[in-house]
């Protein structure tokens, strides 16, 4: 081969390899390694490219790739904390709340049932026809503390030691010249509460009596009653009572006495509504300057309330 040639044949080869070089480049830019980016590109570029996560930094992404340990990033697990935090706090927030609800709820259940309650107590207080075929029921306890009761019945003269004087010349009682009205017909009216909340145990009211047929008698006072239940769930009561008040007395003239009256009643409770009763003792005496006593029998009936 001539020297002119040699020349010819080295540029040509140099002109193949730089072309082959200038093909390769491109390709080799466009495919580098798979978990490294590229020069060209931007970080996020690259992480997109990579597809990695949204929430992974790019050396974790690119660790996580080759197979490697993913380094640490403090930033990142502080604000994984936090928000597991804010998540535990929200979850403790919420609990409390539905432990409040629950509580809130479980005190208007108790309100509901107290009122229910009462609801059917009032109810039952209610009911007057006392039902039931054997009477149970008409003749079970009272519950309620008031009560309001008349009665009538006669009064008779025992004792009037010395006489009682209502004027001059005038007397009314046994030793009196011309006395009358050895018995009256006498009117009782009487308004108690118990203290117990129902039918049974002390009760103070207010009572009154008046007595016709002879001189003419009128007897206010405040009255104390105990009733004793001596049959367990039977509104049945023996009732001792005491009376201390004011004694008027006029048949031609005035008088006025001291008014004690002490007896004993036996009172039925029927259907927690109704009340009957008879008093079959009263000494009921008049004190001033003589005595005057009278026997008192009365049958009445009244209310519970």
């Amino acid at each position: 081969m001539s020297s002119s040639r040699r020349p010819r044949i080295l540029l040509a080869g140099l002109s193949s390899a730089g072309a082959v070089l200038g093909f390769s480049a491109p390709g080799l830019a466009q495919n580098p390694p798979p978990t490294d980016c590229m020069v060209i590109e931007t970080q996020a570029e690259c992480h997109a490219r990579l597809q990695c996560r949204a929430d992974e930094q790019i050396e974790e992404c690119k660790a996580r790739l080759r197979g490697q340990p993913q380094p640490k990033d403090d930033d990142a697990d502080r604000d994984r904390d936090r928000d597991d935090d804010d998540k535990d706090r929200d979850r403790d927030r919420d609990a409390d709340q539905d432990r409040e609800r629950d509580a809130d709820k479980d005190s208007d259940r108790r309100e509901r049932d107290r009122e229910r309650a009462r609801r059917d107590r009032e109810r039952d207080r209610d009911r007057d026809d006392g039902g039931g075929s054997d009477g149970g029921d008409i003749l079970r306890p009272g519950t309620r503390p008031w009560f309001f009761t008349g009665g009538f019945g006669p009064s008779i003269l025992l004792e009037g030691r010395g006489g009682y004087y209502y004027g001059p010349g005038r007397c009314f009682g046994f030793g009196c010249r011309g006395g009358r009205g050895d018995t009256q017909f006498m009117l009782q009216f009487e308004i108690g509460y118990h203290f117990s909340g129902d039918s049974s145990g002390p009760a103070l009211g207010l009572a009154t009596d008046f007595g016709f047929g002879g001189p003419f008698r009128a007897e206010p006072g405040l009255k104390f009653w105990y009733d004793i239940g001596p049959i367990a769930d039977m509104g049945i009561y023996i009732t001792p009572t005491v009376q201390l008040g004011y004694g008027y007395i006029n048949q031609s003239g005035d008088a006025h006495a001291f008014n004690v009256q002490i007896g004993t009643s036996l009172r039925i409770v029927l259907g927690d509504r109704g009340l009957v009763y008879v008093q079959p003792f009263c000494a009921d005496i008049h004190a001033k300057t003589n005595v005057l006593l009278t026997h008192n029998i009365i049958f009445g009936g009244g209310v519970t309330f």
